[in-house]
């Protein structure tokens, strides 16, 4: 983690919903900060994020991905390549 990312947690979170720009959640399947180290269970908590912090982005340009065996420091996992796969689809699917 680096000490940019640590100050910056405390002023993430709440409500952008002024926000209609396409968004992407891609987190490690059992991310233990964010999930609790199950990100599935009971259902997709990346999936969550939408109508809870962006609910005017449309449903076409919302999307999660939870790569699987992986946890917080997704950039750091072997599955991480296929979570950079998702993300460049999203955007060039886009015109980002």
């Amino acid at each position: 983690m680096t000490y940019g990312e640590l100050n910056s947690l405390a002023g993430t979170g709440g409500l952008a919903s002024a926000y209609t720009k396409p968004v992407i959640v891609a987190d490690g399947a059992n991310d233990l900060p964010f999930c609790g180290g199950n990100c599935t269970v009971p259902v997709d908590q990346a999936q969550k994020v939408h109508p809870t912090y962006y609910p005017n982005v449309a449903d076409a340009d919302f999307a999660s991905y939870l790569a699987p065996v992986a946890g917080h420091g997704l950039n750091f996992h072997y599955s991480s390549a296929g979570a950079f796969e998702y993300i460049q689809k999203f955007l060039v699917d886009r015109g980002l």
